[in-house]
């Protein structure tokens, strides 16, 4: 029981932190979006670089959400393993 509960506390930190990264650092998150773009895309961003500006404030918005949605996740995962482990 205590495995499975230090699994599911390490998985749910994980979560946590991933959320708050992009929550926190949404610009760092676009930065590393662009450089693998650069590598795997057919049109990247020196070939569209208006396309890129442009998005740039719904991709900053994307991941301000998703880092919302996943630091949200990971808190409640964390809390409801705490709580197990403490009250059941």
């Amino acid at each position: 029981m205590r495995v499975g509960l230090l699994a599911v506390g390490g998985l749910s930190a994980a979560i946590l932190a991933t959320g708050l990264a992009l929550l926190l650092r949404p610009e760092r998150a676009i930065e590393y979006q662009e450089r693998y773009a650069e590598r795997v895309a057919t049109v990247g961003p020196e070939d569209a670089p208006d396309y890129y500006d442009q998005t740039r404030a719904d991709r900053r918005d994307t991941f301000l959400l998703g880092g919302l949605v996943l630091s949200l996740v990971g808190g409640a995962l964390l809390a409801f393993t705490v709580y197990g482990t403490l009250f059941l």
